[in-house]
């Protein structure tokens, strides 16, 4: 799957899982799907050029997820997954 590090400057396509993922699917972790995160990680208030997650608990969006990890964030908190890396 394409790794962009949220900017549409970048498109990366991997050749291999990290030692983490690996390790995780050696012990028969499902991967579930790769989330979303702001441009290189670098926004507090989860902004991305690829558009940012709505947030799972608030229908208004007056609130949402920020921070660099806001697609992991989201998906946990809509209970999609139980942990998020």
């Amino acid at each position: 799957m394409s790794t962009r590090l949220g900017s549409r400057a970048l498109s990366h396509e991997a050749k291999e899982h990290t030692a983490v993922i690996a390790a995780l699917i050696a012990e028969g972790t499902v991967i579930a799907d790769k989330s979303h995160a702001t441009e290189f990680a670098m926004s507090g208030w989860g902004i991305s050029p690829l558009g940012r997650p709505l947030n799972p608990i608030d229908a208004d969006d007056t609130f949402f997820s920020g921070g660099s990890s806001n697609g992991s964030e989201s998906a946990v908190a809509a209970g999609l997954v139980p942990a998020t890396l």
